[in-house]
């Protein structure tokens, strides 16, 4: 009996009775009837009502099976994930940041990490960008169109020495150097950080 109610539409969305196709039994009454009589406008608004009903619960039935809601989908795009690693000898003062989003300042130890999580934009994933500024410059964490952005750990790994930044590329397994190349725009809101240095308390 429970199944039987699981699987009745009736049961699944709130539409009445009149808002559901005509049996056939009904549907015959309703011929004989209308040989002998025009329908009333009363009667017509009655069918127009029933009509928009109808139609209403099909869409509520069509948005429950095709608008997807798990994890991964178009509305809950998957979780990224930036990982910094200071490769120097020295401290690393790092802060990130986006346009919607902005992290405190980090001051990593040598070998130290730091990272965060976040769901980029769907719809325009352009508009999802990370900056880190750093005692050394700045540089892009987060890109839509980089290749670590479509890795399937969803992972952007980067490490730091004295002089360069380096980007792990999964599929290549190894690190691969890069400039410091900022996006000026967005570091209006972060600017490059005062360091922290181990000669200093």
């Amino acid at each position: 009996m429970g199944d039987a109610l699981a699987l009745n539409p009736l049961f699944l969305f709130p539409c009445s009775y009149s808002a559901l196709p005509l049996t056939l039994s009904n549907a015959g009454q309703l011929g004989n009837a209308q040989k002998h009589s025009r329908p009333t406008r009363m009667e017509r608004e009655r069918v127009s009502i029933t009509s928009i009903s109808k139609h209403a619960c099909l869409l509520l039935l069509a948005l429950l099976f095709f608008i997807p809601n798990s994890e991964t989908s178009l509305f809950n795009p998957v979780q990224k994930t930036v990982i910094i690693t200071n490769n120097h000898t020295n401290y690393l003062s790092v802060r990130c940041f986006s346009f919607d989003n902005s992290y405190p300042v980090h001051h990593l130890k040598s070998k130290e990490l730091f990272g965060f999580r976040f769901r980029p934009n769907s719809v325009f994933p352009s508009m999802t960008m990370f900056n880190c500024s750093t005692n050394m410059g700045a540089f892009v964490a987060y890109k839509y169109d980089y290749e670590c952005a479509s890795d399937p750990s969803n992972k952007c790994q980067w490490r730091f020495d004295q002089n360069q930044t380096y980007l792990y590329h999964e599929s290549m397994g190894e690190w691969v150097a890069l400039d410091y190349n900022p996006n000026y725009e967005s570091l209006e809101k972060g600017g490059v950080v005062k360091g922290r240095y181990t000669n200093k308390k």
